[in-house]
């Protein structure tokens, strides 16, 4: 996968801080563009990120990788503690309705360590992400969540 390494990442690595990479994608999210629309299927994407940003820590951030993917890090947190937040996280979107809308979630996880790099983390979690529909194998690139449908070139922007 070809990935920007976003500065926070890097830094955790520089410091050897302990730092988990939640990717999270919405399930169906082709199905839904095609029922409500760009403009419906982004709200739902934006609300989905709200909730999920209200459960981070103070220095946890919060970053879209493409049109129906999300990425958050969890610092001082290993696999383990980052399965738990992401199985709330899929509990706290997937147990209310969003624009009339049950909206379902797949995630992977990475920690740093054990990986050896910021860009192990990223391809870690994105291919555990992958993993059970690899059906489409895409390129993820950071992105600003205006610009992610737009076809603009990738920048890494926190959400």
């Amino acid at each position: 996968l070809g990935l920007l390494v976003p500065p926070e990442l890097a830094a955790a690595e520089a410091a050897h801080e302990p730092l988990a990479l939640v990717c999270v994608r919405l399930d169906h999210f082709r199905d839904l563009r095609d029922f409500s629309g760009e403009k419906g299927s982004e709200a739902v994407v934006q609300t989905v990120a709200r909730r999920l940003k209200r459960t981070l820590g103070p220095d946890d951030l919060a970053f879209r990788l493409g049109p129906d993917t999300l990425a958050f890090t969890l610092h001082a947190n290993d696999s383990r503690a980052a399965r738990k937040w992401a199985q709330g996280a899929v509990h706290e979107v997937s147990g209310q309705l969003i624009d009339r809308h049950r909206q379902t979630l797949s995630f992977g996880v990475a920690a740093y360590p054990p990986l050896r790099d910021a860009r192990d983390l990223l391809d870690e979690a994105l291919e555990s992400l992958m993993a059970p529909s690899a059906a489409e194998p895409a390129e993820f690139v950071m992105v600003p969540a205006a610009l992610a449908t737009a076809g603009e070139p990738p920048v890494a922007v926190a959400l």
